[in-house]
This record gives structure tokens, sequence and C-alpha cells, in this order.
């Protein structure tokens, strides 16, 4: 399609040019003049159509990398969930105080049992801390602990089941409203 644009604009061009040698000399270059002006106008106008479709071509190509890394970065997300719920399944969680060594101590304290005394996984605890804070669920495990401590004024100390209990014992000490 452009080679017959091409071909068509110079056919015109032959055709101006005989009409310019039959025409009085005053008039000719004057003609000649427009002439001029408008195959300039003309190459203008192709440039900008050619770096319009080279900006379109970019926009496609900017947005199918976004389209990618939204993708790559909700499976980053869900992969470090199942870690995180895999990490917590692998601590080792308080037996009963009656099977507990030494007696009267009670059990081992790991820190999977929540405040109110039922062993919690560490998605079920941030779950309860995501939910008190309104933290939105589709926020990372990590991100959602961060967010909770900023709120309740807390430094990000420990590790993440560490900064999960800190968490909720700050909650449990300071009501079901705190």
């Amino acid at each position: 399609q452009a080679r017959r644009e091409e071909e068509a604009r110079r056919e015109e061009e032959k055709a101006r040019a005989a009409a310019l040698w039959a025409a009085p000399p005053e008039q000719s270059d004057a003609r000649l003049a427009l002439e001029r002006e408008i195959a300039q106008a003309r190459s203008e106008v192709e440039a900008a159509r050619r770096c319009e479709e080279a900006a379109r071509a970019e926009a496609e190509a900017a947005r199918a990398r976004e389209v990618a890394a939204r993708a790559e970065a909700e499976e980053a997300a869900v992969r470090e969930e199942t870690l995180l719920r895999r990490l917590a399944d692998l601590e080792p969680r308080p037996g009963p105080p009656s099977a507990a060594k030494g007696g009267a101590g009670g059990g081992q304290h790991t820190g999977v049992a929540d405040v109110a005394g039922r062993s919690a996984t560490l998605p079920q605890k941030i779950a309860r801390i995501r939910t008190h804070f309104g933290i939105t669920p589709g926020c990372s495990l990590p991100a959602a602990v961060a967010a909770a401590n900023a709120m309740a004024g807390l430094a990000t100390e420990g590790g993440l089941l560490q900064q999960a209990d800190r968490l909720l014992s700050l909650l449990e000490a300071g009501g079901k409203g705190a």
C-alpha cells in the first residue's frame, strides 16, 4: 500500500511538473515553490506516521511485558505462601501438658501456639492479624506482618513467626478491640 501511494504521488508530481511548463513563467515560479512545500509536507506526514507506528508497537510490547511481570509476581506470591506454610508445618508443636517432659512446667514453647493456647499455623496467625488490622488478604505474609507492625508501632525484629506471635500477644493484651 505504501508503494502504491508513493507511485501515485510520483505520477501526480510529474503531472504538475508538466502543467508548470505549460504555464506562464511568473505562475510557474510560484507553483514550483508551492509544489516543493507540498512535497516537503507530505514527507513530514509520512515520517510522523512511521513514528506513530513505532510508538504503537513499543506500547504494545510494554503492555506485554507488564502482563508477564504481573503474572510472574502472582506466581512468586503463591510460591512464597506455599513455602511459608511448609515452613510453619515444620515447626514443632507443643504437646499436651501431661505429656511434657519434666512434668509441671508444661510443654516446650515453640511460638506455634497462639495466645489462646490453640495450635495455629503461621498463615492462620497472619490471617487473624490481617483481619484485626484490616490488611488486604492479597498481600504476602511478610508484607502483612510488616504493615501490622507499622500500624502497631512495633519494630520488625526477629523472624516472621516471632513478629506474628508478638502482634497476637499485643492484640490479646489490648483486648479484642485493640
